[in-house]
């Protein structure tokens, strides 16, 4: 039975984001499909992408069910025309963020979804389609199913647009070298290493968490500048400041406030009074 209560979603995503950090290049996929099923709650989610002119199957995790045992046989056999996914009910041309939700329920009876007779035979009455964001963003896109007529629910949508890009950040650090990030003026002895992904000056190193090398390498960028709460949230999360909220960016900086001051003396995050942070160096 679907589930209405209110969910914590940050809390869940913050889960998430060490779980993907944590796992090799290799697995990063099982561990957000599975992400999927056990954490959001989709008994079924398939990772479809674009080979030529259409999109196929290339993996999947589903519950132990034996109509989504043969709905996924036939799944992983089947081809979609690209086209498929232009279609203006997901992702209308005039939508500023191309990173649309389709949520369709009767997936059986829409125009959308090919194999309707299939869908109908399993009892699938929801059908979420999320793209995975990677600058020509429909070349990837997650499916979810389940058996129950879900309503919409705005927040989760919210939530599984952050999650797509989050995976889909890794999947691009994967496949490209990680660029050297800018230092700041005058700070030859501290750096961000993207290689070992970790914080280096004179007083050692610190290795970093994804969001930490974000939140870092922002305020590198901008040394000397402050930088908003909303930019942070945005640069880091690809959220609102409402939606990230403030706690956890207090949380991250003080973590990383005693590396900073341990590697190197003189640079300093600096509170900015109800804007944000600065990297500052005290000349």
């Amino acid at each position: 039975m679907q589930d209405n209560r209110r969910r914590d979603w940050l809390a869940i995503l913050d889960e998430f984001g060490p779980q993907l950090d944590e796992s090799a290049a290799s697995e990063r996929l099982d561990v957000f499909l599975r992400f999927l099923g056990d954490e959001v709650g989709w008994p079924a989610s398939e990772y479809w992408l674009r080979q030529g002119d259409s999109l196929t199957q290339v993996a999947e995790s589903h519950v132990e069910s034996v109509v989504l045992d043969t709905f996924e046989r036939h799944q992983s056999t089947f081809v979609v025309n690209i086209d498929w996914t232009t279609v203006r009910e997901i992702w209308p041309e005039s939508d500023p963020d191309p990173r649309n939700v389709a949520w369709i329920q009767s997936p059986a009876d829409s125009r959308l979804c090919p194999r309707p007779e299939a869908i109908r035979e399993a009892g699938l009455n929801t059908l979420i389609v999320v793209p995975v964001p990677n600058g020509t963003y429909l070349q990837r896109n997650v499916l979810l199913w389940d058996f129950e007529a879900r309503d919409e629910q705005p927040d989760e949508i919210h939530a599984l647009k952050i999650a797509a890009w989050m995976f889909g950040r890794f999947l691009e650090r994967d496949e490209t070298p990680m660029p050297a990030v800018a230092q700041p003026s005058s700070a030859a002895t501290l750096q961000l290493d993207p290689h070992t992904r970790s914080l280096v000056g004179p007083g050692g190193g610190q290795k970093l968490t994804v969001y930490e090398w974000d939140f870092l390498s922002i305020l590198f960028q901008h040394a000397g500048e402050a930088v908003s709460f909303a930019d942070l949230s945005q640069g880091v999360w690809r959220a609102p400041e409402n939606y990230v909220g403030r706690a956890v960016i207090y949380e991250l900086v003080a973590r990383l406030r005693p590396a900073l001051s341990r590697i190197v003396s003189g640079w300093r995050i600096a509170s900015v009074r109800r804007y944000g942070y600065v990297l500052e160096h005290a000349s």
